[in-house]
Order: C-alpha cells, then sequence, then structure tokens
C-alpha cells in the first residue's frame, strides 16, 4: 500500500512540475511570438469592457486600416503619453474637415467616452483575449514572481527527488521481505 501512495504521489508531482514548466514556457511564447505575428498584447487593467474584457484577461490587438473598421469593433487606442485605451467604437464618422473619427465607449460604462477621437489614434483591433492570463503574465513581470515561479519549481523537482527515493527504498523492503519466503517455498 505504501509503494503505491508513493508511487502515486511521484506521478502527481511530476505532473505538477510539467504543468508548471509547460505554462511558465505558454507565457514567455505568447508575449514573444505575439510580435512576430505582428500582433501586440496588452493586459487589461480597469473594468470599463466587463464583461466582455475581464479585468486581468490579455488581449492580442492586430493593426487594422480606417477603411476596415466598423462600429461594434473594440479597439486599442493611444491615450495618455503613457497608455492605452481599450474600448468599443459607438459611431464611426467624418468630421468637418474630413477626417474620419469615432466616438467610443466602455461596455461597462453608461454613457460615451468624451469627445472624438480621431481614427490615427488607434493601435488595432483586438482580435482576441485570453482571461485571467494577465495576472499570470504581470506576476512573471515583477523579479519576486519569476524568482517564486522558479523556485515553486525547484521546490517540486526536489520534493520528487525525495519521493523516488522513498519509492526505492520501499520497493527494496518488500524485495527482501519476499526473497526468503521464496527462497524457502524452492528448497522443499
Amino acid at each position: 500500500m505504501r509503494t503505491l501512495l508513493l508511487s502515486f504521489a511521484r506521478h502527481l508531482l511530476g505532473v505538477a512540475w510539467l504543468g508548471l514548466v509547460l505554462a511558465l514556457l505558454g507565457v514567455s511564447a505568447i508575449s514573444h511570438l505575439a510580435g512576430h505575428l505582428d500582433r501586440q498584447v496588452f493586459i487589461v487593467r480597469g473594468g470599463s469592457m466587463e464583461p466582455t474584457l475581464p479585468i486581468g484577461s490579455i488581449i492580442f490587438v492586430a493593426p487594422v486600416a480606417a477603411d476596415e473598421l466598423s462600429v461594434g469593433d473594440i479597439v486599442t487606442m493611444r491615450g495618455d503619453p503613457d497608455g492605452v485605451l481599450t474600448h468599443r467604437i459607438v459611431e464611426l464618422r467624418p468630421d468637418l474637415a474630413g477626417q474620419l473619427v469615432m466616438r467610443t465607449r466602455g461596455d461597462a460604462n453608461q454613457a460615451n467616452d468624451a469627445g472624438l477621437v480621431p481614427v490615427s489614434m488607434i493601435v488595432g483591433r483586438v482580435e482576441s483575449y485570453a482571461p485571467k492570463l494577465g495576472f499570470v503574465i504581470a506576476f512573471l513581470a515583477m523579479p519576486t514572481g519569476l524568482v517564486a515561479a522558479l523556485a515553486a519549481s525547484g521546490t517540486l523537482l526536489l520534493i520528487r527527488w525525495a519521493v523516488d527515493d522513498a519509492l526505492r527504498r520501499s520497493r527494496r523492503r518488500t524485495e527482501a521481505v519476499r526473497a526468503p519466503q521464496g527462497a524457502a517455498a524452492a528448497g522443499v
């Protein structure tokens, strides 16, 4: 029974370690591959687009030509000098000068955003999103988060090695107990 429990624990630890390593590699791949696919990745930090884009989601934003935009599109646009804003287009029309402008609103907001925004401010259109993954990326982007993830991976590996050792010792004891019984039976 002890050997069975140790064997189960060994496999469970192996799956947990592999899952953690694959998750770390996957998060890293998402961040790096997006740039090669002409996409940008942003983390949703506010609730103005909930429930469509929950806080902590990552969004994949693709460049879009002005003539491909339509009312209902969710776009990411440059906001203040250090940030971006992701909202839905609720109005799209030329202004008095003939420049294409848009009015936007967050899905959770009761009112439209103030003012018309030139479509030249658009970074791109949101193509897809992954809920909660932004929390993981933000955590791993911090030095303490990365150290914690690596420490967890190392700890799981060390525990698995300890269980492997205990399993080997348990199997040796079981074989040692069975060996004299088998030898006695053979001598009769």
